[in-house]
């Protein structure tokens, strides 16, 4: 076993400097190992000193196992981080460390829909609400294209840039809520829409196991997926608009 775990780690952390897909098999195959491999990891840690840093890579390399380590194990995550600050560690480490550690599950409200760990912010209104939408799109999709994806996130917005995101690594998506929590605001389909669409996009790249960056040609394909979806969703608008789109060609 410990033999594995090292070779598992060596690949992991080549995968991690290289900026690679090389990091999906070891990460996957560690996280499926368990709570057994955090020892190994903790060795490694601190095996060398934080104080003084040669390579970028070094940090590269403890953020991405102290990230495996917060998915197997919250409260062993902190307790690693707290000693490296305490023994000393360079600002630049220190600033990474806590980003590691900033959010825990208990920021979540969680629920599961045919497998799937959806983990709603505690910031968001509503919460009760958020579920049910969710659940509404989530029955539209066929189980099989939900097989293997470990948990969907639904978060305030964090960007301008992006609506939501696919995680290959764990197989994960988050997703950005940003509809008017007033009840009754005539604009809040409009707002749901959108999200509605975001979900099911990042559903289609896991679906496809699409990798990290913005390919073009894999956004294509989420986009593909997602209208397919919303067509189920939205079964007789999107009759209507056939039926429009077709009396206008003639």
């Amino acid at each position: 076993m410990s033999v594995k775990i090292e070779t598992y780690l060596n690949q992991l952390s080549v995968g991690f400097v290289e900026n690679s897909n090389k990091v999906y098999k070891p990460y996957r195959a560690l996280f499926k190992m368990g709570k057994v491999v955090i020892d190994v990891i903790e060795q490694k840690i601190f095996s060398q000193s934080w104080v003084k840093v040669d390579h970028i890579s070094q940090v590269t390399v403890l953020v991405g196992m102290l990230n495996l380590v917060n998915d197997l194990d919250e409260p062993r995550c902190r307790e690693i981080v707290n000693k490296i600050i305490e023994l000393g560690c360079e600002d630049e480490v220190r600033r990474k460390l806590l980003l590691v550690i900033q959010f825990s599950v208990s920021d979540f409200y969680i629920f599961d829909f045919r497998g799937l760990k959806v983990f709603v912010s505690k910031k968001l209104k509503r919460l009760n609400y958020i579920e049910a939408k969710m659940k509404k799109w989530l029955s539209v999709v066929p189980e099989d294209d939900l097989s293997g994806m470990e948990r969907m996130y639904v978060v305030p917005p964090i960007s301008d840039d992006y609506r939501g995101l696919y995680m290959p690594i764990l197989c994960y998506s988050e997703v950005h809520w940003d509809c008017p929590s007033i009840p009754f605001n005539p604009f809040a389909w409009v707002y749901l829409y959108s999200i509605e669409k975001t979900t099911f996009h990042e559903i289609g790249h896991h679906l496809h196991r699409h990798t990290f960056g913005h390919d073009p040609e894999q956004e294509k394909e989420a986009n593909i997926y997602a209208f397919k979806m919303l067509s189920k969703s939205h079964y007789i608008l999107f009759e209507i608009l056939k039926w429009l789109a077709f009396t206008y060609k003639k």
